[in-house]
């Protein structure tokens, strides 16, 4: 069941943040992925803010956060400390990346999370933005 968990976290924490952003950026190496999205608040003044997914190859693990301000991968462990984890054993799919850029407003997520001694637990989705890109005027945040 753990595993089951941890794929629908994270899959559940990527389309929402993908479905209301305005804007993404993908950033890949061969150690790492980073996503990032910007979002605007629920609030009647439009409060905005940054949300990225951090995943690191040699630890098969997912992390996120959620800033007022600009997001950069955590370039040490010290770093990643305020990150939040999603989960561990997660692994992409059956291609190299668990995120590639579906055209310039999604995502396809496709992962799976290690299960034990079952088969690991898969997911395989494409996320696009529902967000109308925002007045620069008023959206001065710069996330990435």
């Amino acid at each position: 069941a753990e595993a089951t968990d941890v794929a629908q976290l994270v899959s559940l924490s990527v389309e929402k943040g993908v479905r209301n952003s305005v804007a993404l950026k993908l950033t890949s190496t061969d150690a790492m992925q980073f996503f990032a999205v910007k979002t605007p608040g629920a609030q009647t003044s439009v409060a905005w803010s940054c949300q990225a997914w951090y995943y690191i190859e040699a630890d098969d693990a997912l992390y996120t956060t959620t800033s007022p301000a600009r997001l950069d991968p955590p370039a040490t462990v010290a770093q990643r400390v305020t990150w939040m984890l999603l989960g561990t054993g997660v692994r992409p799919a059956s291609a190299a990346r668990i995120f590639t850029e579906a055209g310039a407003t999604g995502v396809d997520l496709a992962f799976q999370v290690d299960a034990g001694d079952t088969d690991p637990v898969s997911i395989q989705t494409t996320v696009f933005s529902r967000g109308v890109p925002p007045d620069p005027a008023t959206s001065a945040l710069a996330c990435f």
